[in-house]
């Protein structure tokens, strides 16, 4: 199953929290908008008051953060079971769960977060060390400089993506789960989203130029391939199944023109380099985030 976490809050009126697919495209669930989630407090910062975008998951739960606040779900029936207490800011990004730790993308404050049972820590990605909790914005811009979107974990350590807004190429590093030690291996692509790793090579989504991005780990040098026209479609949410590459296509809004069956699941062929659309998502314009469970 594929769950996917739609950015429609301002453009349709049958919003969801989440929806879940089968890989064929056959709807399972779609979970109503949660005012548990909503965030009132944030009202007039830059972002709608209701924004999941992380999803996260063990063995029993699936977990969706919208801004400050952390729901928790049934992993089999889909069930709301409340909020979980982690300190979080306006705009959260990616989240991911270790054992008992949440790895939380604080976007808003160049910060990802590591939080246990009793303790949390913050390492600052745009100074690369850990840093004292920052201090909460007043918005989603103000202390935001690289935008780190996405993190994932792999052989001990947490790979992140510094979508960098725009202004230069986005980045790629990781730091030590134990000690913190870090690194950025590679700048590549403009406005990059996601961070997945395959055969020891880490894979991204450059949004603003339609390519996907391979990284191999060993020579850390990156290369790209052209798979659309992001004039039309934007690129954001990937995950792995079955070692296949499977990345989600959505609207890009232009001047209020919404194109049609143009937000979709497809699957990467990291040999041939090639896409093939795998089915439409019909209850979603745009995708934050797409997760595989």
């Amino acid at each position: 199953m594929i769950v996917i976490v739609p950015d429609d809050h301002k453009y349709r009126k049958d919003n969801h929290t989440f929806l879940v697919y089968d890989l064929d495209g056959r709807l399972i669930h779609a979970s109503p908008t949660n005012t548990e989630l909503n965030c009132e407090e944030l009202t007039g910062q830059g972002r709608p008051i209701f924004r999941p975008f992380g999803i996260a998951c063990d063995d029993d739960y699936l977990y969706i953060a919208s801004h400050k606040k952390l729901g928790k779900y049934n992993k089999k029936t889909f069930e709301f079971y409340g909020l979980v207490d982690v300190p979080m800011f306006i705009n959260t990004h990616q989240i991911l769960k270790s054992h008992d730790d949440f790895y939380v993308c604080h976007t808003a404050v160049d910060a990802i977060g590591v939080h246990g049972k009793i303790n949390s820590a913050y390492f600052d990605v745009s100074k690369l060390k850990l840093v004292e909790r920052p201090t909460t914005p007043i918005d989603v811009e103000s202390h935001d400089t690289v935008h780190v979107n996405s993190i994932h974990e792999h052989d001990g350590k947490i790979y992140f993506c510094l979508h960098n807004r725009g202004r230069i190429p986005s980045q790629f590093g990781y730091f030590d789960k134990l000690t913190y030690q870090s690194k950025i291996i590679a700048s590549v692509g403009l406005c990059c989203h996601e961070v997945q790793i395959l055969n020891n090579t880490l894979y991204s989504l450059s949004s603003e130029t339609g390519e996907i991005i391979e990284i191999d780990l060993d020579t850390e040098q990156p290369v790209t391939y052209r798979i659309l026209n992001p004039d039309k479609t934007f690129l954001r949410g990937m995950d792995i199944q079955d070692d296949k590459i499977i990345l989600c296509g959505s609207n890009r809004y232009t001047n209020g023109s919404i194109p049609m069956n143009n937000c979709f699941i497809a699957s990467f062929n990291t040999v041939t380099k090639t896409v093939n659309r795998l089915f439409n998502i019909n209850n979603a314009d745009i995708v934050n985030s797409i997760k595989i469970i």
